[in-house]
């Protein structure tokens, strides 16, 4: 080991440097007085132009802002139509549906009917043919 901070050969025990204060805080730093800051003489020519154009840029950012919020209303109003549009739309066709399947089973009422008489029919024509052929066979 060497001793910290200096250039001295390795050793097996490491002793404490001799300028041990200045390795440990460092060597002392020389510093430059600082001076206050001058404060900058105003003019006020260009605080007026400098106010003036302060002003003008309020002014461009509120007609920027009103712009922007019309633009917002606009595209609120025109959302608000297409919903209307879309709902109305959406109601129409729930309407037409209703009355599709309304017809449909109708139609279906009826078709129930006439498989039902039909059902009837044929059973009552194959007793009778049925029947018929039974005597057709014993005679």
């Amino acid at each position: 080991r060497r001793p910290v901070g200096t250039s001295a050969p390795f050793m097996e025990h490491a002793s404490l440097p001799r300028n041990f204060a200045n390795v440990v805080e460092g060597p002392a730093k020389h510093r430059p007085p600082t001076s206050k800051p001058h404060a900058v003489p105003i003019d006020a020519k260009a605080a007026r132009e400098a106010a003036a154009k302060y002003q003008r840029e309020q002014k461009q950012r509120d007609r920027e802002a009103k712009r922007e919020q019309a633009a917002r209303e606009k595209e609120g109003e025109h959302r608000e139509r297409a919903v209307a549009t879309a709902e109305a739309a959406l109601e129409a066709a729930a309407g037409a549906h209703k009355r599709t399947v309304a017809a449909l089973e109708k139609a279906r009422a009826a078709l129930d009917g006439k498989l039902e008489a039909e059902n009837k029919r044929w059973a009552e024509q194959q007793e009778h043919l049925g029947e018929a052929l039974r005597r057709a066979r014993s005679d």
